[in-house]
């Protein structure tokens, strides 16, 4: 697709977004305010991913020319010595060069590719219709609005799309100073040293033989730190040993106060949001660039695989936003250390650089990130609404080769077949329906409202094969929760990134021994037999577009759940029995609170109604991503359903309440079903015990309690 895009502002986003749209063949414009670049601040961190962009984009040379790349950061103490630091490898780059430099290139590179950059021209709104109006009262119209005018930004405001923008509390005064024979730092002229008194700080970067990037942080209340000009008599006092640093820092060098935002979402209509609009973060972490650099060039590629402005701004932010947003969080929580005391800090530096797991998804999360790989945006046609993001599969020794498993074309009969073999799969299951009845007694809400048997959180294909195997087991009224859009629970087109399945193909337990509810039935309706007996493991979009398909055989009621705010967190409510000893009715208690990601066991306070937003539930089951499908499908669930302690005849029983107990004790239950986030569920947890009669429960399972695993538990590994 080649279209319009105006851009407005005139920094690294726009200028970056601006240069990936011109490499496509689109008509650019961009527009700044000033009468020429703005050139605020003074060094910019520039890590792996931001070089990836700019390598792509063919300006990388240019940028960092003349610029010495890092080889290790340090952070030391007032009095000069190192409590931690870490080395940088060739394949982990990051260099700080000017941001002069930078800018310059890449208005040079887009003004080359036939791109347009028009200054003193202020963007003060935009319409979601793709309309974009300036101060003087004009406007103009494109297929694309790009809104980079920074963290003030009024298009992001005038369309309603700030949800907070919140003060970190810390202040930064950032400069360049020039570089001397003799300092210490030409001795080690790759290092970058943050040198930390109390909550004060000064980082010290070499950009080039010339230059060194300088920033001073404080926190806020902090006067004497806060104070520009800064009080160079002050800093002195606190860092004797780099009194050369502070002697030639400017009085012109650039103050801010450091801020963090969120936003309800990246676009509205043909409008995107781009860099600290979007993104704005401390800076913390070095981020700041190379986010926005990331979202411009995604922004270009999403838009050029999907052909479509909507379809593609729709595919870039179910890629990226995750990504970045997670960024933000690290950054301000990483710059929140600056808050603990000198010896808890430090200590808890150590333990980040001790760790190369914990720096690759908290630090280096975004550095690693890398949307200009080759086979990044593949689109999927009969999708169209989320780009498959895979690695070239680093498992090439365990079977055929990769375009086995890329390269296969569905039937011509493929949507008839798959239409007789979901029929096929009904019948089976009418078959089969045992027990006919609902096992579960009825039970009303503390206001009298529906009360679903089993609340399962997690649609996705644990989630989906429980909730079919309580169906069968007569535990009839379902919810599964996913905070996913509906389509897309679990991880096969959210994160995944391998090109099929971890496991072999004929691994059975999703289909609960119905052959017609099998992947292989699904896959030689959709490809063929054949096709079947040449791969060797599952490709991952097709276990998606399975997954969906056997979701809608299991029919299980469901809905699916965004982030909600803290103020709104769904609570599912759990009823209670009353004890032998009382003839007081039953009480409900918020027994599980639903957060975004995780659940976690909320005080065992009664209600005697619940608010809206929140749902009771008899029990309660929690189910997250790579539970294997055999142990799933044949064990857990009827482990779950074995551990009932009596089953009366036909005569309908009420399934025993989750209960809050004490907080030794943890949450009780007669049926309880969690699995882990393993390949295989961990049981080591579970364990049977008897409550007293003052508990309210007969018989049940505890997790996490002293006593011994129950036989059927006992007698599976794991």
């Amino acid at each position: 697709m080649i279209g319009t895009v105006e851009i407005a502002g005139g920094g690294i986003a726009g200028l970056t977004t601006g240069l990936a749209f011109a490499r496509k063949g689109w008509r650019v414009r961009v527009h700044e305010q000033d009468r020429e670049l703005r050139i605020l601040g003074a060094g910019i961190y520039i890590w792996e991913n931001g070089l990836r962009v700019l390598d792509a984009l063919g300006v990388l040379d240019p940028v960092i020319a003349g610029t010495i790349p890092a080889s290790r950061h340090e952070k030391r103490n007032h009095d000069g010595s190192v409590f931690s630091q870490s080395r940088l490898t060739g394949d982990f780059r990051l260099y700080v060069p000017l941001r002069e430099t930078l800018l310059t290139a890449l208005y040079d590179a887009l003004v080359d590719a036939g791109g347009e950059v028009a200054f003193n021209s202020r963007a003060v709104s935009a319409d979601p219709a793709g309309h974009l109006d300036f101060a003087d009262g004009s406007s103009v119209t494109a297929d694309l609005v790009v809104a980079a005018d920074g963290i003030n930004s009024p298009i992001r405001d005038g369309l309603d799309l700030l949800r907070w923008r919140r003060a970190v509390g810390q202040f930064g005064y950032r400069a360049l100073i020039r570089r001397e024979a003799g300092d210490w730092s030409n001795e080690i002229p790759e290092a970058h040293c943050e040198n930390w008194n109390g909550s004060r700080r000064i980082l010290y970067a070499p950009c080039t033989q010339d230059y060194a990037y300088v920033q001073l942080t404080s926190l806020k209340g902090d006067a004497a730190g806060n104070a520009v000009p800064i009080d160079r008599a002050f800093w002195r006092e606190l860092f004797p040993r780099l009194v050369w640093v502070i002697d030639r820092l400017p009085d012109d060098g650039r103050g801010d106060w450091f801020e963090l935002l969120r936003v309800k979402d990246w676009s509205k209509g043909r409008v995107a949001l781009v860099g600290d609009a979007a993104s704005g973060q401390p800076p913390f972490l070095g981020q700041g660039g190379g986010c926005a650099m990331m979202s411009g060039f995604s922004l270009a590629e999403a838009i050029d695989c999907e052909r479509d402005v909507i379809a593609g701004i729709a595919n870039w932010k179910r890629s990226e936003r995750q990504l970045i947003e997670w960024v933000q969080r690290v950054a301000y929580w990483y710059g929140q250390l600056a808050l603990l005391p000198p010896a808890a800090r430090n200590a808890a530096f150590k333990v980040i650089e001790s760790s190369e797991a914990l720096k690759r998804a908290t630090l280096f999360a975004g550095a690693r990130h890398d949307p200009t790989a080759a086979d990044y945006w593949r689109a999927e046609p009969d999708l169209g609404r989320m780009p498959a993001r895979v690695l070239p599969s680093t498992e090439t020794s365990r079977g055929p080769s990769e375009d086995i498993h890329t390269s296969l074309t569905p039937l011509a009969t493929a949507e008839a077949n798959l239409a007789r073999l979901a029929e096929q799969a009904h019948r089976d299951l009418d078959a089969l329906a045992h027990p006919a009845a609902a096992w579960v007694r009825p039970v009303a809400g503390p206001a009298g409202e529906f009360v679903a048997d089993v609340v399962i959180v997690g649609a996705g294909q644990a989630g989906s094969i429980v909730g079919l195997a309580l169906k069968r087991e007569g535990v009839r009224k379902i919810v599964l929760l996913d905070r996913n859009p509906s389509g897309y629970e679990g991880p096969w087109e959210t994160f995944a990134r391998m090109e099929v399945l971890r496991t072999p193909k004929n691994l059975v337990g999703t289909e609960l021994n119905i052959p017609s509810l099998s992947v292989r039935s699904w896959f030689e309706a959709r490809y063929g037999a054949e096709a079947w007996q040449k791969i060797t493991w599952i490709p991952r979009t097709d276990w998606m577009r399975y997954l969906r398909w056997y979701r809608a055989i299991a029919a299980s009621t469901s809905a699916t759940r965004s982030r909600s705010p803290a103020s709104r967190r769904p609570v599912i409510f759990l009823r209670s029995r009353p004890t032998r000893q009382s003839a007081a009715a039953p009480c409900w208690h918020a027994g599980w609170s639903l957060r975004p990601g995780m659940m976690a066991a909320a005080a065992g306070r009664s209600r005697k109604s619940s608010p809206p937003h929140c749902r009771p539930a008899s029990m309660l089951i929690r189910t997250r991503r790579s539970i294997s499908r055999r142990w799933l499908g044949k064990e857990l669930v009827f482990s779950a359903m074995a551990a009932r302690p009596s089953m009366p005849g036909s005569r309908p029983c009420t399934t025993a309440p989750l209960r809050s107990t004490s907080a030794s004790a943890g949450p009780c239950c007669r049926s309880l079903i969690r699995t882990n986030g393993s390949n295989f569920p961990r049981f080591s947890r579970i364990t049977a015990s008897s409550t007293t009669e003052q508990g309210g429960m007969s018989d049940g399972i505890r997790c996490g309690g002293p006593a011994a695993t129950p036989p059927y538990l006992r007698a599976r590994p794991g």
